[in-house]
């Protein structure tokens, strides 16, 4: 930030910074991921931004998370220079969410027909439904415009499951309800080319999965597709329909990302409380994965996806409890897939040290292949062995 902006910033305050924007806008920033980036951010607005002969003005926008509410409070980086708005607790957003409706039906309009295929009172269930969340309408607003469907016909479809007029329901209910809509739509029309017979292909275990890497792993897409053995041009079958929701972002290096329109909608998938029939569980999701990567290393070297990389990679689906891969680890180990881990360098398995630790959990459906048990644990043992030589480690 010193090198990029501030010093060039200096340079041009010298010769009159009049006619540049004197406000910086950081939008979402409770998106950033990990809270020590968040804080690292915030901490480097307040050094290098906030300083006396700064020409700007910083206005974050965000969710409460506890990183910024750790860096407003006292003791804080922010405490005492930045001024706080609620606006949950004080900030009316019905007349912005009404205005917004508005225009983007109005553009919508050569598509429908003509100017009269909405009214003011559609409009204003709909703001009434949104229950003051803008989040709401403007999901609304991608769901109605997507161009796959009628604008009249979706918006006969959200109305029918608005709330009478004069009535309002808690909050993220008529969310959650356009949510489970756009997703039965997308999963029925995903289902007549994929079935839930297809192996590994079923719509909610792949949208979790992605959702999974957006949060966790952060591959590219075109890396992950290939680690769940899937097409290259598969994510444009799974996300046709879901454009209101969510759309694939190329990065400054190319790579394509999953991106989210706002994590509201990640919040559902992961709550069973509010998913219902769409919830997925994480077990499900590390089963997957590890039943990936076994079938990956047995058919190394032939695999789309290096050896080294999977060989890893492994340890971290394995060691987090909630894989069910009993049967696969008896088919893995009795056609030599540890062998196939063994010849790779140590620095590669160097996570399978913790395993050791949660041997007995892990291994606890295998009480009838004994045989199967002592090749991991010898395994496990051995590259531990060579990870502390090859690093010059003492044993512990």
């Amino acid at each position: 930030m010193e090198h990029l902006l501030v010093r060039p910033l200096r340079k041009l305050q010298k010769s009159g910074l009049d006619a540049l924007p004197h406000v910086i806008l950081i939008d979402g920033l409770d998106m950033c991921q990990g809270e020590d980036r968040q804080t690292e951010l915030l901490s480097a607005i307040h050094k290098h931004l906030l300083a006396d002969d700064s020409p700007f003005r910083i206005l974050i926008t965000s969710r409460p998370e506890l990183a910024i509410r750790t860096a407003l409070e006292e003791g804080g980086v922010l405490h005492g220079v930045a001024s706080q708005i609620h606006l949950n607790d004080e900030y009316d957003a019905t007349d912005d969410m009404r205005r917004f409706l508005l225009t983007r039906f109005r553009s919508l309009s050569k598509r429908a027909g003509g100017p009269d295929w909405f009214t003011k009172n559609h409009v204003e269930t709909l703001v009434q439904a949104g229950s003051g969340q803008f989040i709401y309408v403007a999901t609304v607003s991608r769901y109605i415009s997507e161009p796959r469907a009628l604008p009249t016909e979706r918006l006969k479809a959200v109305l029918d499951k608005s709330p009478p007029q004069g009535q309002t329901a808690p909050p993220f209910e008529l969310l959650d309800k356009l949510y489970v809509d756009i997703l039965s739509t997308a999963k029925t029309a995903y289902e007549a080319i994929y079935t839930n017979s297809t192996t590994g292909r079923g719509f909610l275990l792949l949208l979790k999965l992605h959702h999974f890497n957006h949060s966790s792993l952060q591959m590219a897409n075109s890396r992950f597709t290939k680690y769940l053995f899937l097409e290259a041009k598969f994510t444009d079958i799974l996300f046709s329909d879901l454009h209101s929701l969510v759309s694939m972002k190329e990065s400054d290096s190319s790579k394509i990302y999953l991106r989210t329109f706002h994590r509201s909608f990640f919040d559902f998938l992961n709550e069973e409380s509010r998913a219902k029939t769409f919830f997925v569980p994480l077990a499900d999701v590390y089963s997957h994965l590890v039943k990936c990567c076994l079938r990956h290393i047995l058919q190394s070297p032939k695999s789309d996806v290096p050896l080294e990389e999977v060989a890893h990679n492994l340890p971290r689906f394995l060691s987090s409890g909630y894989a069910k891969v009993d049967d696969d680890l008896i088919h893995f180990t009795r056609e030599g897939g540890w062998e196939k881990i063994d010849s790779v360098a140590p620095q590669y398995k160097s996570n399978y040290s913790r395993l050791l630790k949660k041997l007995g959990p892990l291994t606890e459906g295998l009480k009838d292949a004994t045989d199967v048990v002592q090749t991991m644990s010898g395994f496990f043992e051995k590259w531990k062995r060579e990870y502390r030589d090859a690093m010059g480690m003492s044993a512990i």
